[in-house]
């Protein structure tokens, strides 16, 4: 992939990302090839604003990459309307057949099964033909999570609110047990830690005399325990799961995988 795709979708993604409304998880926005981040479609107020890109293959690279959740190209997205709205009634056969981000709102609770995507569409009039045009649903979440990916932020972990941040993602390791540990395998960030100081992250300082009696395979359960409880964890989330790898090996260690695809 062409370093200037990336760069030209991550500053696509960044724009879209600060034009999503604070208390809303999703939206729905007009793309097109411009040189200009955004821009207003003159003589077409009911056409909101709308966003550029520079290079032809940002949108498939950003849908390859499940960025875009939708999208209907041609078309210029401008509101949510009711089913029992004039849009519904005049609403073009072409518009039907192209659109690609009504169902998918519904589906994922967007907009209600009463609700329709409205493009511009008064007469013959689909609106002004843009290079590259179209209107596409997006998730702020998955935005973030591309833009940290792709700027490959070095990983971070907070122990006193036990939260882990990759590349965009950001999980929370739970239990004061499980944090103490996990900041062990992060303060050996790829290398192996013995059980014996997974043991003592806790404060515990009596792994020799509980190893000599209860006997040594009892101990070392309780550890392994504890330690797929993390690895769940890091599971949980599938890019984590993808560049993130725990390994056990006498000891346990936490690895980063830097070559792995979003």
């Amino acid at each position: 992939m062409k370093r200037n795709v990336i760069t030209d979708s991550l500053a696509l993604a960044n724009n879209l990302i600060d034009a999503i409304p604070p208390k809303r998880d999703w939206g729905i926005f007009n793309i097109a090839l411009n040189k200009s981040d955004n821009f207003l479609l003159k003589n077409y107020p009911s056409i909101p604003p709308s966003f550029g890109y520079t290079q032809n293959e940002t949108p498939k690279f950003m849908k390859d990459n499940n960025v875009i959740e939708g999208n209907t190209p041609g078309w210029w997205y401008v509101d949510i309307s009711k089913q029992n709205s004039q849009w519904a009634r005049t609403k073009p056969q072409e518009v039907t057949l192209d659109d690609q981000i009504e169902r998918v709102a519904q589906e994922k609770g967007y907009i209600k099964n009463s609700e329709m995507v409205m493009y511009h569409a008064q007469g013959d009039d689909w609106g002004p033909k843009r290079h590259g045009q179209m209107a596409i649903l997006v998730n702020k979440k998955r935005l973030e999570q591309f833009v940290g990916w792709h700027k490959g932020s070095s990983p971070q972990f907070d122990d006193k609110s036990g939260v882990f941040s990759y590349r965009g993602v950001n999980i929370a390791i739970k239990g004061e047990k499980s944090i103490r540990r996990f900041k062990l395998l992060f303060d050996n960030l790829g290398g192996i830690v013995t059980k014996k100081q997974f043991y003592e992250a806790n404060g515990k300082k009596d792994y020799e005399i509980i190893k000599n009696r209860t006997g040594i395979t009892r101990l070392h359960d309780s550890l392994e325990k504890g330690f797929e409880k993390l690895v769940k964890v890091i599971e949980s989330e599938p890019f984590l799961n993808k560049s993130i790898i725990m390994l056990q090996r006498n000891g346990f260690g936490m690895f980063i995988d830097k070559n792995a695809k979003l």
